[in-house]
């Protein structure tokens, strides 16, 4: 806020935040917060001045006019999934860990290990971090406030988590932003005469490491979920029946999502209903769908996974479901379509 660009360009990546995905918004509430509480505090002799209003007005222009469309057409539906997600509706729709529970906690911290920094990442983050933490780097830091934004950003964002009810890998993304500044925390020591050589070391550094994550730690990935197969078997038995299936996938995971099925039929057949076992279904409630796509053997269950060992179990060994459809997935697991009688 200290000049009118470094507050344009602000509101540009508040933008480009609340474009990506609208939970951004809980890791900039204390942020911003304090930055504008900071600038009050400036110019308390006269508020009234244009160099108090100036620069608030080109933050709130350049951070709301570009996601005001998209926002005015979706607040609605925006609320709606809000008042869900923070309500007693979603405790027993998902089952998730409940917000501020130990199982919140661990939730997001194996996430954050399995999915987000690995063994290369930590080190690089311990290293940037006791950079940051030498006498001289804290004097720095608390003299400009440089990480105070950074620290209310974080503090909020994890606050909200474990706000929410449903818990998801992908909430923890803005993380990756901090994680990546902490691990930089080298480079003001370096002197400038050896800036360029240090520079490249840091890049051959980040090359590795990306080439450490691709084929050691996450070699190409040989499993085949399938989905364009079903979703073509899907789409030709709704084409010559004259009906649209309503579909249940049990083993819901990254290989096989039901919201990417549901997408590959519904671009050909709009009204097929594709959803996803989320609790445990009595036989009855398993009967309301014409057709179910299961997993064998099952996999181990995970959060966006639960039941669907009892599931797959019962519906294979049940008379009320036939065998339609078979495809391999390619790590010795069959991915099976039952359809009712």
């Amino acid at each position: 806020m200290a000049t009118v660009g470094s507050a344009r360009c602000l509101g540009m990546s508040i933008a480009v935040g609340m474009l990506a995905k609208w939970p951004y918004a809980f890791f900039l509430i204390l942020p911003i917060g304090d930055l504008l509480l900071r600038h009050v505090r400036e110019h308390q002799g006269d508020l009234n001045a244009r160099e108090f209003w100036r620069p608030l007005v080109t933050l709130a222009l350049w951070a709301i006019v570009p996601i005001a469309p998209w926002y005015a057409r979706s607040l609605g539906n925006l609320l709606d999934w809000a008042s869900h997600s923070f309500g007693s509706e979603m405790v027993a729709v998902v089952v998730d860990p409940a917000p501020f529970s130990g199982a919140a906690v661990f939730y997001y911290a194996r996430v954050l290990c399995d999915d987000y920094l690995t063994g290369a990442h930590w080190v690089i983050l311990g290293a940037g971090a006791i950079c940051l933490l030498l006498p001289g780097q804290v004097r720095r830091a608390a003299t400009r406030g440089g990480w105070r934004p950074l620290l209310l950003s974080a503090a909020g964002g994890w606050f909200a988590l474990f706000l929410i009810t449903n818990k998801n890998q992908r909430y923890l993304m803005p993380v990756v932003s901090v994680a990546a500044v902490i691990s930089a925390g080298w480079v003001p020591l370096v002197e400038r005469r050896l800036s360029r050589v240090y520079w490249i070391a840091a890049a051959l550094g980040i090359y590795l490491v990306i080439a450490w994550n691709l084929f050691v730690l996450a070699p190409p990935n040989p499993i085949d979920g399938k989905v364009e197969s079903l979703a073509a078997w899907f789409i030709g038995r709704a084409q010559a029946s004259g009906e649209e299936p309503r579909i249940l996938v049990v083993p819901n995971d990254d290989s096989l999502n039901f919201m990417s099925l549901g997408y590959a039929i519904n671009r050909v057949v709009p009204k097929v209903v594709v959803e996803r076992l989320h609790r445990t279904l009595t036989a009855e409630e398993l009967a309301s769908y014409d057709c179910a796509v299961v997993l064998v053997p099952p996999l181990e269950e995970t959060p966006i996974s639960r039941h669907s060992v009892a599931a797959t179990t019962f519906m294979i060994d049940s008379s009320g479901w036939r065998l339609r459809a078979q495809f391999e997935r390619g790590d010795g697991r069959t991915i099976r379509v039952l359809c009712a009688p």
